[in-house]
């Protein structure tokens, strides 16, 4: 699993890391793969904890740059469940 969430975060790159260091998010592998250990987890309480550990470098305003930023987050989520349940 820590090879399947390194590899989804290089290719997401929240962060616009890409021209960094492939290593660059594997600070954050441990901490993802341990939270995704807990059991039952929902898309929101996942996309909610990966927002919290990697927070957009710019702030969201309002509710709905919030929404939109989260879009992002969910995208992830939804791939780190589909290969928790197999």
């Amino acid at each position: 699993m820590m090879e399947t969430v390194r590899d989804l975060l290089d290719l997401w790159d929240a962060y616009g890391l890409g021209a960094f260091p492939p290593d660059e998010y594997d600070m954050y592998v441990s901490p993802i793969c341990n939270f995704l250990n807990n059991g039952n987890l929902t898309e929101s309480q996942i996309a909610g904890y990966l927002y919290g550990l990697l927070p957009p470098v710019n702030q969201p305003d309002d509710d709905h740059e919030r929404d939109t930023l989260m879009v992002g987050y969910k995208r992830v989520a939804r791939i780190l469940l589909r290969f928790l349940v197999q």
